[in-house]
């Protein structure tokens, strides 16, 4: 009997699912798009997910997609599990989707995965939730001192003299830019840093959080690339990820503990300012609420951070001219940390981080789902430059990976890592170059990521008279959310004048 009803069952929600793939097509169909993907699977559009499936474990998803815009063209259609999925690098359309339309697009289905781990705050939050949690943020982000000097300075300390303890050899600069990061958000967000460069602080609890972390990407970067088709290589490590998920839990959970404990208000000051706990504490927002949003903040400036520094230090020790550049343009400050004015006056400088938020920013895509019927301008007619109809539930993706390697925006040396192309490009670019997204959810740490990766970066410089890279091995993108080179930076730093 139960068996019956077990085939019965079975039986209705494979028809469902067929059914729902068949109406896809059809609204695929019917959707007015020029170009579309030429799937063998029209059905359910299997094949293209077993090659993006192929790509991630190879090391080259963005690069894929990079290759299918190529070939395809800048805005197509395909199908994902039944459902219309349209692929865009058209500026057009990314404006539309986060600006103009705003309203009409959402998250796509994995942030409802996501959210029930990390919690529901300005990253992952939708709609009114979003709104309440931007109102919230938007005036501690403009008073905070995450990219101020006075912070980043005594970290910065810490991470040298961890690098001088290995002598010159060579290091992974992953691993320390992970516990550099780590100690400023910390300090930003809690009011204290974990020490985890510190060699006088036990910093085994930061520790097994990075490790934590470390595990925790590779399924985390597969299930945002094939949504619930990763369960199929996910599903026996289960037990394993939800220890590694509780694991990083524990340590947002105790390190708010000891802020509550430590005065029994919770108002902690940090080394160079006010910690965003303590600001939301003061204006009586509850404690679960104020959990959520660091636990929001630190997933979307920790991984990114760390992947963008490590990057630019993979692109000096591997580009000596580019490194003996901004030598020479730091030279007039000698040992003296900079402080904001001379950063801004440090002009090479900028065009470097430009370059490689161009060619290696953390970010290289973003998704959005259409909450209801709703078009774009670009991607239909005759020529693809005609508007297009968006079905509800179609999810749209966007490739700035794709969309900086443009020849269109960039000529035919799109491939090089050229800084100077940003002396006639800066400030006529906003229109292509979206590195920090656009429109309302525009990335609202953006100017204090630059400003802290721009002061150390001057640092290590100084503190460093040689950044080698030790490794002869080509870029391999890592299987991770974020975009950094899955062979690890293996680099060289020495510091002969000390």
């Amino acid at each position: 009997m139960l068996k019956g009803l077990a085939l019965i069952g079975t039986g209705i929600w494979l028809l469902f699912v067929v059914s729902k793939a068949y109406a896809g097509r059809q609204r695929l169909q019917n959707s007015g798009f020029t170009r579309r993907y030429p799937h063998v699977d029209t059905l359910f559009g299997i094949d293209l997910l077993l090659q993006v499936w192929r790509d991630f474990h190879r090391g080259q998803l963005a690069e894929g997609m990079r290759r299918r815009h190529e070939r395809y063209g800048e805005t197509f259609i395909t199908t994902e599990l039944g459902s219309p999925c349209v692929y865009t690098i058209d500026p057009e359309n990314i404006r539309t989707i986060t600006t103009s339309q705003f309203e009409d697009f959402g998250k796509s289905s994995w942030v409802g995965e996501a959210s029930k781990h990390v919690g529901a705050g300005i990253l992952l939050n939708q709609g009114e939730a979003w709104k309440q949690s931007k109102t919230l943020l938007k005036p501690i982000f403009a008073h905070s001192t995450f990219g101020d000097p006075v912070l980043v300075e005594p970290h910065f300390q810490q991470l040298a003299a961890t690098i001088r303890s290995h002598g010159g050899r060579q290091v992974d600069f992953q691993d320390l830019a992970a516990g550099f990061m780590l100690d400023t958000v910390s300090d930003f967000l809690f009011g204290s840093s974990t020490g985890c460069l510190d060699a006088g602080v036990d910093s085994s609890e930061a520790e097994h959080f990075l490790a934590c972390i470390k595990a925790f990407e590779p399924p985390s970067g597969m299930f945002m690339a094939v949504g619930a088709l990763a369960w199929i290589e996910l599903l026996p490590s289960y037990r394993r990820l939800i220890r590694v998920v509780n694991g990083m839990k524990s340590f947002f959970a105790n390190r708010l503990d000891a802020i509550i404990s430590s005065d029994g208000t919770g108002c902690v000051q940090s080394s160079s300012g006010t910690s965003c706990f303590r600001m939301m504490k003061t204006i009586g927002v509850p404690v679960a609420q104020i959990q959520a949003e660091l636990k929001n903040i630190y997933f979307a400036s920790f991984d990114t951070s760390t992947a963008l520094l490590s990057n630019v230090v993979e692109i000096l020790a591997s580009r000596p001219a580019i490194q003996q550049r901004l030598r020479d343009e730091i030279a007039h400050l000698g040992d003296q940390a900079p402080g904001r004015n001379d950063l801004a006056k440090v002009r090479y400088l900028r065009y470097v981080i430009l370059e490689a938020l161009r060619l290696y920013s953390p970010v290289t895509s973003h998704s959005r789902r259409a909450l209801v019927d709703t078009t774009l301008p670009r991607g239909g007619g005759s020529d693809g430059l005609g508007p297009v109809t968006i079905a509800k539930g179609t999810t749209i993706i966007w490739s700035t990976y794709a969309l900086n390697r443009s020849p269109k925006h960039y000529g035919t040396d799109w491939a090089e890592f050229r800084p100077e192309r940003w002396e006639e490009l800066e400030g006529r670019c906003s229109h292509f170059f979206m590195p920090f997204g656009s429109g309302p959810r525009i990335c609202m740490g953006q100017q204090m990521a630059q400003a802290q990766l721009a002061y150390v970066i001057v640092r290590l410089l100084q503190n460093f008279s040689a950044i080698e890279s030790s490794d002869s091995r080509p870029f391999r993108e890592a299987a991770a959310v974020s975009f950094y080179n899955g062979n690890g930076t293996l680099v060289s730093l020495r510091s002969q004048w000390r």
